[in-house]
């Protein structure tokens, strides 16, 4: 996985939260390894997960969003579940929803 490209594969992964980018279905492209600037962490407790995803809220790459106080952006999640012999497109993906930030 490592040899294709797989940035979760990499032994040098700082986080399990991958940056990528997308305007629709079909879309979906990783960020290569020198744009991965999101960080975050997932616990399982209770048959759920809560997940905090971070990032800058400025960032210097053109492929990332700016967050500017009271402006909103679309933003979409993809989940891939081992168990569940997700990958490529199988995952599941939720809807867009609007992030505004206070």
């Amino acid at each position: 996985a490592e040899a294709a490209g797989n940035l979760q594969a990499s032994p040098s992964l700082r986080s399990p939260v991958e940056d990528a980018n997308a305007r629709g279905f079909g879309s979906f492209k990783t960020q290569p390894a020198s744009s991965q600037n999101v960080g975050g962490k997932g616990i399982w407790r209770d048959g759920f997960w809560s997940v905090l995803v971070t990032r800058e809220l400025k960032s210097k790459d053109a492929n990332d969003v700016n967050f500017v106080a009271g402006k909103s952006v679309p933003v979409a999640f993809a989940v891939w579940n081992g168990q569940q012999r997700d990958r490529n497109g199988r995952k599941v993906v939720s809807n867009w929803y609007q992030l505004t930030l206070e």
